[in-house]
């Protein structure tokens, strides 16, 4: 994710080259394998790769919620109860709130 504007960013390759950019990434908990085009650098590649994201998008994006937050537990940057969670939204902190319906 692009820590500015929150978007994704998809990296099309071979596997040899997705393991290398995912064993450089600072956490590649939240990087996913998806897309393998049929024909390389086409106008045809491209929408395949656009139809197989628009396809497995809600998949991905929840997965990427859940991975976001096993990142944050793995940081210790995880809040999760009323009086800390309070605190951090006092603070301005930076981050993703998810509450229940109690």
């Amino acid at each position: 994710m692009n820590s500015n504007y929150q978007k994704p960013l998809f990296i099309v390759g071979n596997s040899e080259d997705f393991k290398c950019f995912e064993s450089k990434a600072a956490y590649s908990g939240i990087i996913f394998p998806a897309v393998k085009p049929l024909l390389q650098n086409s106008a045809e590649a491209l929408k395949i790769i656009a139809a197989e994201i628009v396809y497995h998008w809600s998949q991905w994006l929840s997965a990427f919620h859940i991975a976001t937050i096993a990142v944050a537990q793995k940081a210790n940057t995880l809040v999760c109860n009323y009086g800390t969670g309070l605190k951090a939204l006092c603070n301005n902190t930076n981050g993703l709130l998810l509450m229940d319906k109690r």
